[in-house]
């Protein structure tokens, strides 16, 4: 079905310039996928692609893959398979949410290799490409291709007949488009189809369709008549984005064997088998579009295994659902059943609690109605879903029911069964803890409220749990250095058994700069391996800041002197790691990478430590009633100029993000003196002193997350603190001609190391 269309252009992706290549393709549930390498310089991941001919790009590129290849803006692609490279190509970047729900679906299928990108026929240009759908081949030759013999006996308007062979031209856009018409009678509309990649017949926009009156019409493609031969799902307004109003789906193609020339633009069509029939397809699609519920109702009795029972079981279901007064439960829970059962096996507890959270917003009568027995039946369903965890989040869901019921007893069992199968799940661990609170049992909720406090899902509830705990002791509440030693082993940290011991003294102080977001995945390993460069130079070599970028998605920790920074350095994405703000190391990887990142870095800063500097930088500070007095003296050669930065940094704080990194070090909260001060030495050195306001700082923070969340329509259930001022660091620095000439740090309250990790 879709397969069979994605299979002919991936074929065409699979040649080699100068010979003709059959290519294997992956067939699911009417999608066409290849699975290979996406390569770019020395950075390459295993991927599946997916194929759409109706895309006028030719790659679209999940944004986090391209942050995981380190692709700057402008760089090429290379797909690789069994050792060709198929295509190379531009990417347009994109966080395409289709994609990520395809990988998690599809999971078991994919045999957990992600889809990551889209490819379109403009990746492969100028080739040919011939596709047999009985052997499920693609195969790419270059030069064109010989004009095919079309069948003369054709009648011109009749439906394809077996054997029959045509040839028809497409224009010269990024994306194959084919003339259409339209006619009834005397009357015609000229239009344009594209090939796509779903699981339908024909996809014409109503409107359209209706320009030539009422009654039979005939609809031209070549000299074949497509009403006689097709199911058509008409839509509303024109099915394609660039107002393309006709697609012919995989469901149609299937039945043809096809040569795309890319180089003549033409497509010659071969019918291989005769045309299914199509009116039980036309009658569902006759009813979903009148949202006919009773009709529906009888297409389900009448057709078991059809392609259309789940959407038209789903069709039937919100139908019912959007009566009023709502049918009797018994009723909905048969739709709901009938819905389910349509559904693939290996996602149908999952799909039940992705419905149960969306009537929570848009259902709440039904979520009141139905809320046990949808659970109920997620648990029934969870022992096929290819997600071993699904029966545990199920039990989950259900817990949390009975503990807001204050069924205390039934909560713990539910709970407790799901945690075995999930020990780290936040969301389950605080409903623990939230528990064992109610119930007195104090040492138990803190326990529980401490292992969700270091996830995503689970940081913000677990966190306040943890306070509540303290406050009913009154206790001052955790400070960041209380849950680093309480968490010490839970999360993830990098102490590099190695320190700096340098041959000879240097005269420079190497900036380490590393841009990081807390749910950039690809930064887990920056992050780890920048924490152990704060080991290592513990001596003050290296004068390490981390800079927290809206990267891939808004992040709490981020600040518009952050933001500033990166824009006058020129960072493109995350991770990136910069040393005096002009040698980039590359940090990209998963945790299990940040040994490797880490002696790559520290080979690049001591081969910046050799060169000497004649700049000199000493400064220190002070802190009285929140207000930051820093006083700096400067040094060099005379008659230069420099700009002086100052950053205000907090040295650990707790945000638990996608990437895994719980604690993150040495984090930029705000510029003192904003966009630096330009000097010019004389004979004797600068000196100048610098205050601020920590109140100021946490309102400008505060105000820019609340534009952010303005902006973004996204929310923070975690956000930073104000500063902590037992965790305050001051970096400071010059620049001079296009890069850092020396720098320093200075702790107002050095924390005292435990006695296992001092050197």
């Amino acid at each position: 079905m879709l397969r069979f269309f994605a299979s002919f252009l991936f074929t065409l992706c699979a040649v080699s310039a100068l010979t003709a290549q059959e290519s294997v393709l992956k067939f699911i549930e009417g999608r066409t996928f290849l699975k290979g390498e996406l390569a770019t310089g020395e950075k390459s991941v295993s991927v599946h692609v997916l194929l759409d001919l109706s895309s006028a790009e030719p790659l679209k590129l999940h944004a986090r893959t391209a942050e995981l290849l380190e692709l700057a803006e402008g760089d090429s692609v290379r797909f690789l398979a069994r050792g060709h490279e198929l295509f190379s190509a531009v990417p347009v970047l994109e966080e395409i949410k289709s994609l990520e729900l395809l990988t998690r679906d599809l999971a078991r299928e994919l045999e957990e290799v992600p889809v990551v990108a889209v490819v379109g026929a403009a990746a492969f240009g100028s080739r040919v490409i011939d596709i047999d759908p009985r052997q499920r081949t693609l195969r790419l030759s270059a030069g064109p291709s010989a004009a095919l013999p079309t069948t003369a006996a054709i009648v011109e308007g009749s439906a394809p007949q077996l054997g029959e062979r045509v040839e028809i031209p497409f224009g010269s856009g990024a994306a194959p488009r084919f003339p259409v018409r339209l006619v009834r009678g005397e009357s015609s509309v000229a239009g344009l189809a594209s090939l796509d990649t779903a699981n339908y017949h024909l996809r014409v926009d109503a409107a359209w369709l209706q320009r030539v009156g009422e009654g039979q019409a005939a609809l031209m493609f070549g000299p074949w008549d497509l009403l006689r031969c097709t199911a058509q799902r008409l839509c509303d307004e024109a099915p394609s984005a660039d107002g393309t109003p006709l697609l012919l789906g995989n469901a149609f193609l299937e039945s043809f064997r096809l040569r795309l020339d890319m180089g003549r633009r033409v497509l010659q069509l071969e019918c291989i088998e005769p045309l299914p029939d199509r009116s039980a397809a036309a009658e569902a699609f006759r009813a979903l579009r009148a949202r006919d519920i009773p009709a529906l109702a009888r297409w389900l009795e009448s057709h078991a295994e059809h392609e259309l029972r789940l959407e038209v079981a789903s069709a039937h279901f919100e139908g019912l659902l959007s009566r009023r007064p709502l049918p009797e439960a018994s009723v909905l829970i048969a739709a709901l059943r009938t819905q389910s059962a349509a559904d693939r096996p290996a996602r149908k507890s999952r799909a039940l609690l992705e419905t149960l959270a969306r009537w929570k917003v848009e259902q709440p009568e039904a979520y009141a109605r139905l809320l046990r027995p949808v659970l109920d039946l997620a648990v029934e369903s969870a022992g096929e879903d290819e997600d071993g965890t699904a029966v545990h989040k199920a039990r989950s869901e259900i817990g949390a029911i009975l503990l807001e019921e204050g069924d205390l007893e039934g909560a713990w069992r539910q709970l407790l069964a799901a945690s075995l199968g999930m020990p780290r799940d936040g969301k389950v661990n605080e409903r623990l803890g939230l528990l064992y609170e109610r119930m007195g049992k104090r040492e138990r909720a803190f326990s529980r409220f401490l292992q969700a406090a270091i996830t995503v899902e689970g940081g913000p509830a677990g966190l306040e749990g943890l306070g509540r705990l303290r406050r009913a002791e009154g206790g001052a509440p955790f400070n960041v250095n209380e849950l680093e030693r309480m968490l010490e082993g839970r999360a993830p940290i990098f102490e590099p058994a190695s320190v700096h011991r340098p041959a000879a003294p240097s005269s420079r102080r190497v900036l380490v700069e590393l841009f990081t977001g807390a749910h950039c995945k690809p930064c887990a390993a920056a992050d780890l391996a920048f924490e152990g460069l704060t080991h290592h130079f513990a001596g003050g070599e290296a004068t390490c800041i981390q800079h927290h970028l809206h990267v891939p998605k808004p992040d709490p920790l981020t600040h518009p002197a952050a933001l500033a920074r990166a824009e006058a350095l020129a960072v493109a994405g995350t991770p990136t790691l910069l040393l005096d703000g002009r040698v980039a190391v590359p940090m990209g990887g998963q945790k299990g990478d940040a040994g490797k990142r880490f002696r790559e870095a520290v080979a690049a800063i001591e081969k910046r430590l050799a060169e000497e500097t004649p700049w000199r930088l000493e400064f220190g500070a002070t802190l009285e009633a929140r207000e930051l007095k820093a006083h700096v003296s400067v040094s060099g050669p005379a008659g230069k100029g420099a700009t002086l930065r100052l950053f205000l940094c907090e040295r650990s704080m707790l945000m638990p993000g996608a990437s895994g990194i719980v604690f993150h070090r040495l984090v930029s909260r705000a510029e003192i003196a904003s966009g630096g001060v330009l000097l010019k030495l004389d004979a004797a050195p600068f000196k100048r002193s610098f205050s601020v306001r920590l109140s100021d700082v946490d309102a400008a923070n505060a105000s820019h997350l609340d534009e952010v969340e303005w902006a973004s329509g996204a929310s923070f259930p975690l956000r930073a603190g104000p500063v902590d001022p037992g965790e305050i660091i001051v970096v400071a620095f010059l620049e001079a001609e296009g890069e850092v000439v020396q720098s320093a740090r200075f702790e107002l309250a050095p924390r005292e190391l435990p006695a296992e990790r001092k050197r």
